[in-house]
């Protein structure tokens, strides 16, 4: 990484935010790139443009716009009396409404948490990474950053959650960090479906002298991870009932009844219509080829790590391999393939660990590998939706341009 880039990142900011950011990620440990780092990312929120009716960003907007804000105690009491799955959303835009009905300064808000999470989620990569800077360890970082990149925003309480639980997960269950057990409980607080996976980190805190070893990790989890890998080729959409969820009323009836529709015969049947076109058919076969990189990189590493027993490695081999087994059961159920993400997250950590390590060339090719793997993944989610939901503006203007481009902005409203 350039340093004397990152160096100049803080007095361009103004001129141009945009390429004052990519200074910043030359060198991200410094502090002014940890400013200049999430600072563009409130920039970036604040440059969506909320003209495209079908992105998420534009029902979020429209939302917002007719929200009646009165007191944050009613947003709560909304929440404990089920009348919402989360309480993030609303929040936010308690927040927001308490000085302006502007959706640009709410998405600025949710940038910045959103910044918050991703930055100290790419210092995790950077320390991993132990200084060392090559072509490889560049691949690798860009692979990570494209798994949950700025765009997300569009969508922000699952992918916000995503990075709150990655980087919480990751200091609980793998650095040993007690405290960060609160980032680990108050997920599902930004996206109900979190719920379900929480469980799962506070097991494999708990019960890790049944998982892995210094030596190994347990033969199950290879077997789970393997078997649920296969069964994901052939199980349907919706085979798996969650019925037992919603009929004892385990959860508050807004989640209840979320849980019901995305569990439908009606929603399974729309998925599948929907699969067809040429968009969903294109996308879901590069999901498949991620999907399939991913698995056969993680065996290779073991493999690896088998060769040269290292308990920091056999630690989170196996927390890529038990939240790859979720994901993979997951991706049964409707939009439950997010939950892959995490897996794949950790999954590039593994990658950067065991190749800082030993930096074999057996593993270059798989890290080459990566590129075309993740080639929709960075099409798309950066380039695609960049262009669909952000304001050009945000690419080359100075930064009083693109404020002064949402002063006073309101919603069009699409019939």
């Amino acid at each position: 990484m350039n340093e004397k880039l990152a160096k100049i990142a803080l007095p361009l900011f103004i001129l141009w935010p945009f390429g004052s950011f990519l200074c910043a990620l030359q060198n991200i440990k410094l502090k002014s790139s940890a400013f200049i780092i999430i600072l563009f990312c409130m920039v970036f929120g604040y440059g969506f443009s909320f003209t495209n009716s079908s992105a998420d960003s534009y029902r979020i907007a429209f939302v917002f716009s007719v929200f009646n804000f009165s007191s944050f105690s009613e947003i709560i009491g909304l929440y404990k009396a089920g009348g919402s799955v989360d309480i993030y959303r609303f929040l936010m835009y308690g927040i927001t409404k308490l000085f302006t009905n502007n959706p640009k300064i709410l998405y600025a808000l949710c940038g910045l948490v959103f910044g918050v999470f991703m930055y100290l989620s790419l210092v995790m990569f950077s320390k991993e990474k132990d200084n060392k800077n090559e072509h490889y360890i560049t691949i690798l970082f860009i692979l990570f950053f494209s798994l949950n990149p700025l765009t997300n925003l569009n969508g922000f309480r699952f992918w916000t959650a995503t990075w709150v639980f990655f980087y919480a997960g990751m200091n609980f269950c793998i650095y040993n960090k007690k405290s960060w057990i609160i980032g680990v409980l108050i997920t599902p607080f930004i996206h109900f479906s979190f719920l379900f996976i929480v469980p799962l980190a506070l097991a494999f805190f708990f019960l890790k002298k049944f998982i892995y070893s210094q030596q190994t990790i347990a033969s199950w989890v290879l077997f789970l991870f393997v078997a649920t890998f296969v069964l994901s080729w052939f199980l349907k959409i919706n085979s798996i009932n969650l019925g037992f969820l919603t009929e004892n009323d385990l959860l508050n009836s807004s989640i209840n009844n979320k849980v019901s529709i995305y569990n439908s015969d009606r929603l399974t049947d729309m998925i599948q219509e929907r699969e067809t076109s040429f968009f969903h058919a294109v996308s879901r076969i590069f999901a498949n080829i991620l999907k399939i990189y991913i698995f056969l990189f993680i065996l290779k590493v073991r493999k690896i790590i088998i060769n040269n027993p290292d308990e920091r490695s056999f630690k989170l081999l196996a927390f890529v391999m038990v939240f790859a087994s979720f994901g993979y059961v997951a991706s049964i159920i409707p939009s439950g393939g997010r939950f892959q993400i995490i897996a794949y997250l950790a999954a590039i950590m593994l990658f950067l660990q065991v190749y800082v390590q030993s930096p074999s060339e057996k593993l270059r090719p798989f890290i080459l590998l990566g590129l075309p793997a993740f080639s929709f993944q960075i099409l798309f989610n950066i380039g695609y939706l960049a262009y669909t939901v952000v304001s050009g503006t945000i690419w080359y203007g100075n930064l009083f341009w693109i404020i002064y481009e949402g002063i006073g902005f309101k919603i069009r409203y699409s019939l």
